[in-house]
């Protein structure tokens, strides 16, 4: 199925794209960001989501995020869950502080440091996904009062190896 790419998703990563009449893309291949990574993309409850998570080392605008360093915008996680470095950024294992993952943007929907064409996803888009790949009998509360218990075929299909194609790596968590 040929799509056109605008108008897209992301958060940590993950990418939705939406048609329009800017440039041809085939969801389900792969694009490459401002910084040269390449990304695969899956298409889940006809929406193109990137497969892999975002590895951005600049803003839109070109600007370098500052990196591992206390308060940084973007940390390379290692194997071992402690600070990491370059290679483990270039693994997938980044994390981005929501200000510099919505590069300064408030609004849902917000391109972010998402590559030209792709945003940030909404909570109701997230939910789509999440929905989408429940089991038999599984609500998927939009509320998530109970992810663990209500969601958790659906977060497992979303990690790496589960069967979604979404392949979402576990890279932590930042705390102040």
């Amino acid at each position: 199925q040929s799509f056109t790419l605008k108008d897209s998703l992301s958060i940590d990563n993950k990418v939705e794209e939406k048609m329009s009449s800017d440039s041809t893309f085939q969801c389900g291949g792969s694009l490459t960001d401002r910084d040269g990574f390449n990304y695969q993309t899956v298409l889940i409850n006809n929406q193109c989501w990137m497969a892999e998570n975002l590895k951005s080392i600049t803003k839109p605008d070109g600007t370098l995020l500052t990196n591992l360093s206390r308060n940084s915008e973007r940390d390379c996680i290692g194997g071992d869950g402690q600070e990491g470095n370059e290679a483990d950024c270039e693994a997938g294992y980044t994390l981005y502080t929501k200000k510099a993952a919505m590069n300064n943007e408030t609004a849902e929907g917000a391109q972010g440091l998402c590559p030209t064409g792709w945003h940030i996803p909404s909570d109701s888009e997230w939910h789509s996904l999440e929905f989408s790949l429940t089991d038999e009998g599984q609500t998927c509360d939009p509320n998530r009062p109970d992810f663990q218990q209500d969601c958790i075929g659906a977060g497992t299909k979303l990690m790496a190896g589960g069967d979604s194609g979404f392949n979402g790596l576990l890279a932590g968590i930042r705390y102040r």
